[in-house]
């Protein structure tokens, strides 16, 4: 069940993410910022997220509303004090960025179990 929910959340099972998908995470930052966000991603995504803004990634499973913040700094969004939440086209640009580091992760991944 938690793959299901995981590929709708970062578009993996398709052609990308829709409208509708990039608007109901923003919902859930905002609805439910307290979810864990290992409910949502995978290890590698999550821990992405904050390489990709050269952060260290905690030993804790972050929750949602972190995530998706930094999902959204990877498209743009500047996450000042009084920026308020990120929208949906900062969220789809960084769900971008994301599914790509993590496509080369995976990638390296298998390469290394073949050699």
């Amino acid at each position: 069940m938690q793959d299901d929910r995981r590929e709708t959340a970062i578009g993996y099972g398709g052609d990308g993410v829709s409208s509708g998908e990039r608007q109901g995470l923003i919902r859930l930052g905002r609805i439910h910022p307290q979810w864990s966000a290992d409910l949502f991603f995978s290890e590698t995504e999550w821990a992405g997220a904050f390489i990709l803004n050269k952060k260290k990634p905690p030993k804790k499973v972050p929750i949602i509303r972190e995530l998706i913040r930094l999902i959204a700094q990877l498209g743009g969004f500047l996450a000042r004090k009084d920026d308020g939440e990120p929208g949906v086209k900062s969220l789809w640009l960084g769900i971008q960025r994301l599914r790509d580091f993590v496509s080369g992760v995976e990638h390296m991944r298998e390469i290394r179990h073949v050699m």
